[in-house]
Parts: C-alpha cells; structure tokens; sequence
C-alpha cells in the first residue's frame, strides 16, 4: 500500500489527474447509494462516508497494483470500482436492494467510460495545441458524475412501488455492455473522435435507459394507483346508495311497526284473539324473517349506510361486528371519504378475523365519536396467531398483490387532508386502527 501511495500519490506517476479523480469518485459514491436529505444527520453521513470510500479505494487499488502492477493500473477501474460501489451498496447504502444494483451499475458505468473518454479528449487536445489540459478531463468526470447523481435522486426509483428484477437486470446489461466496450477502445490519435462519441453515448444510452425505465415504473404506479382508487369510489358509491335505501327501508318499517302494534293492541283489548293472531303472523313473516330490523340506525345515514353493508358482508364471511357509534346526524366530511374510510378499515379488520379459526374469531370492534373538534375512528380485530406482530403491522393481507398497500394509503390521504393521523397496533394478539380527522373550522 505504502508503494502505491508513494507511486501515485506523491510522484504522481499518472500524473495529478489520478489521485484527484479518486477524490471526485469518492465524493460521488455516497451521493448514489444514499438518499438525498437536508439535515445535519445527512451532512454528517457523507462526511464520515467520503474518506471511508476513498481510503477503501486506495486499498482496493493498492491491492490491485501489488498483483498485477503497473500494466495492470490501466484496467484497474474496470474491476475496483465496481467492487468499491458492491461493497458500499451493501455496507452503508438506504435503498432498496434493486435500487443499489441500478444505481451502482450506473456509477460503475460512467466512472468506467471516463477513462477512455478522459484519455481520448487528452489526445484530442494535445494533438490542437500541444498540452495536456488535464482540467477538462476532470471537469468532464465531474459533470458526468454530477448528472448521475442528479438523476438518481430526482428520479429516484427508491419511491417508486414497484421495481421489477428485470428493470436492474436491463441496467446492469447495459452498464457491463459499456464496461466491456472499454477495454477493447483504445484511444488513438487517428480515432479520437469517433472514440470521444461513441463513449459519451455510451454513458447517455444508460442514463436515458434509467430515464425511461422510472418513466414506466412511475406511469404503471401512478396508473394502478387511480386505478385502485377508482374501483375503491365506485364500490363505495354503490354501497353507500344500496345502504341509505335500507336505512330508508328500516325507517318505514319502523313507522309500519308502530301502526301495526296500535292495531294489534285494539284487537285484543276487543278479544279479537283470532285476528290479532293472524296479523301478529303477517308481523313476523314480513319484518322479523327479513332480518331487517337487525341494522344498525346511528342518526347518521352516511355512517349508518357503510357500516350496514359492511355487517352484512361480515356475515357473510362468518365474522361479527359490534358497532358503537356516537357522531352527529351531519358530518363535516365528503360522503366518499367516510365511506372510503370505514369501508378499507373494516374490510381489513374483516378480512384479518375470517383468516383466524373459528374458535378463536372474536367480534370486530368498531368505535366513532366526536372528541372536540375531532372525528375518532377506531377499529380493534384478532389475527391468525401464526403471524408475528411485524408481519401484521406489515398490512399485508390475502388481497391481490397489485393493489396491496393501496387501502391503507387511501386511509392516509384521508387522514393528511383533514390534518388528523392514522396510528397502526399489534399487541396481544390484537391489531388496532386508530384514525383521527380534524373537523373543518371553515375560512380562507
């Protein structure tokens, strides 16, 4: 190591381009690997990080040029650096494990068409005026290696949903084509500029390819996403307007009740025992065999609608809801956002109790009331006991893996636009959903 140091480092036996290549390389690798924050945690991190890398490099390299020496240092870039950025992708990188694949492919490939572009440029220019400007080839790295870092962060695949092995697999191909495309390119003063083009295509053939690739990720993302939505506000239009007609319903038949009972009690105050028999028949045929005055009435018909519905499916699913239920006949919120609302969280917690033994199901425990100026929503269900308390918390369910996640990031955006909060919980072999909407004080 002492040897390289001293051959490089000091004698400069590459002249001063190469160590100061090293140092922007470094600088650049953290960039990469680790998101973008503006905090003093993140300016710490890459302070710590950088010389980390760069004294990696010199190891890596110094190693490099022990077994292979000097003839060996011209393709030394084509190996050290990808095992530099390798290691650090899995030491200190936040990404995602595709996202390190990508994003390191995309650093290996530029740091690699550098070099012949760098010494290709220096050709270039020696051969117009004599001298060797060694500041344009590390200004050029310096810009390639920026543009990379400004793509990777701006389109940062890192948010994007879903992220197919294919997608790092189409990088990687790219990214190694151009690698190899390298060690047999060597520069020429005869070629130097078909030489400079064809390496700095190279380099944007793959930040484009990384372009278009988010591109369609995002587009699938974003599409499945309205998609999603879609769907959840037509089903829940439809079961809002098929529930405020049993809730109707179940008001008429009250009001039939109470006229029937009035009748009733005439004939037997007359002895009519026959007729009163025979209407208290038609009673129990008519209302009592429909099960109709099992629904739930809060005063609220939106609220009333959504969780009438949701019983009824329960049941269907061989699982209870015990509903307690104290809001106001009029809420301050859009119809589809209570009934987007109710209907993910119980369809989950529904879905999370059918999935358990029959022994062991318990009621679905649903709870709304006004605190001030809050709306709280919380809805308690068991779970499989096979599933630890982090695979709950998880959210994942049965449901397609397409639209996983898209319930409880509806219930989010619910939650962020009225400036409330969803808090999730798994303890005791119970989950807990608890949501809080700030109600609208009106103004500007």
């Amino acid at each position: 190591m002492l040897e390289f140091f001293k051959t490089f480092y000091i004698d400069l036996a590459f002249g001063l381009s190469f160590p100061l290549t090293g140092a922007i390389q470094s600088l650049c690798i953290p960039f990469l690997l680790v998101g973008f924050e503006r905090s003093r945690r993140y300016a710490l991190r890459v302070l710590v990080s950088v010389p980390c890398v760069w004294l990696a490099l010199v190891l890596l390299s110094s190693l490099w040029y022990m077994i292979f020496g000097m003839s060996g240092m011209a393709y030394h870039v084509y190996v050290v650096y990808p095992v530099l950025l390798a290691a650090y992708s899995v030491v200190a990188s936040d990404r995602r494990p595709l996202v390190r694949v990508i994003n390191s492919c995309i650093g290996a490939c530029t740091f690699a068409v550098h070099v012949r572009l760098g010494e290709a440029i220096g050709i270039v220019i020696r051969n117009a005026t004599g001298s060797d400007l060694y500041g344009v080839s590390l200004g050029l790295l310096a810009f390639m290696a920026l543009a990379d870092i400004v793509i990777v962060n701006v389109f940062s695949l890192n948010d994007e949903k879903k992220v197919r092995g294919v997608s790092a697999a189409t990088i990687a191909a790219v990214s190694v084509l151009s690698i190899g495309v390298q060690m047999f390119n060597i520069p020429s003063a005869e070629y130097g500029g078909f030489i400079i083009f064809v390496n700095f295509s190279l380099w944007a053939i793959v930040l484009f390819s990384y372009y278009m690739m988010y591109l369609i990720i995002h587009s699938q993302n974003v599409n499945t996403a309205l998609l999603v939505e879609k769907r959840a506000a037509e089903n829940d239009l439809r079961l809002m307007r098929v529930s405020e007609e049993n809730v109707r319903r179940i008001r008429e038949i009250r009001h039939d009740i109470k006229n029937l009972l009035s009748a009733l009690r005439v004939l037997l105050e007359e002895k009519k025992y026959d007729e009163a028999l025979r209407l208290f028949g038609s009673m129990e045929r008519d209302l009592m065999g429909s099960g109709a005055l099992a629904l739930t009435d809060c005063g609220n018909a939106i609220v009333s609608a959504v969780v009438n519905a949701e019983m009824r499916k329960a049941a269907d699913a061989g699982v209870t809801i015990d509903a307690r239920i104290a809001v106001p006949r009029e809420l301050p919120f859009p119809e589809n956002d209570i009934c987007s609302l109710l209907s993910n969280l119980l369809d989950n917690a529904v879905e999370a109790t059918a999935a358990c033994a029959a022994e062991a199901r318990k009621p679905v425990e649903l709870e709304i009331k006004s605190v001030g100026t809050a709306l709280l929503v919380r809805v308690r269900n068991v779970y499989d006991d096979s599933r630890t308390e982090s695979e709950v918390l998880s959210l994942r369910t049965t449901k397609d893996a397409e639209m996983h996640g898209y319930g409880t990031k509806i219930v989010g955006k619910i939650a962020n636009r009225y400036c409330g909060a969803v808090k999730y919980d798994a303890s005791c072999g119970r989950f807990t959903a608890d949501v809080m909407l700030q109600v609208p004080t009106g103004g500007g």
